[in-house]
């Protein structure tokens, strides 16, 4: 799919056995990407990732 010509400038989108489907739920929800986001800086900070 990644080169079919019918779906050039397709971007954004998310498939399943050739059809195009909605993302999960939780990627809609901006408290659990808050979180998310919360949880990976700390472990970030705390491995030293971006040092």
């Amino acid at each position: 799919m990644a080169t079919a010509p019918a779906l050039a400038g397709t971007t954004g989108r998310y498939f399943h056995i050739g059809a195009e489907i909605r993302s999960p739920a939780v990627s809609y929800d901006v408290e659990f990407q808050r979180r998310i986001w919360e949880m990976t800086a700390a472990h970030i900070a705390r491995v030293g990732v971006w040092k």
